[in-house]
C-alpha cells in the first residue's frame, strides 16, 4: 500500500526554472495638490535572449495595457 495507504513508488522528479518579472507603473498626479490621481501597473515576464526591439515591443504593450483602464 505505500506510506499513507497511496500505493507504489513515490519518486519523481522537481524541476524549478527562473523567471525574470518586470513591473511598469504609471502614476497620473495633480500638478496643484501634489497627489496621485491615478495609477496603473503592468506584469511581464522578461525574456533575456530578446533584442532591443522586441523588449521594445513588449513595454509599449505594457503601456497600452495600463492606458486601456484610464479614465
Amino acid at each position: 500500500m505505500g506510506t499513507y495507504g497511496l500505493g507504489g513508488n513515490r519518486r519523481g522528479t522537481v524541476r524549478a526554472q527562473e523567471i525574470l518579472v518586470a513591473t511598469l507603473s504609471v502614476e497620473m498626479m495633480n500638478a496643484a495638490t501634489n497627489r496621485v490621481v491615478w495609477r496603473g501597473i503592468a506584469n511581464m515576464d522578461i525574456d533575456r535572449k530578446a533584442n532591443p526591439e522586441k523588449r521594445e515591443k513588449s513595454i509599449n504593450k505594457a503601456a497600452e495595457k495600463i492606458f486601456k483602464n484610464y479614465p
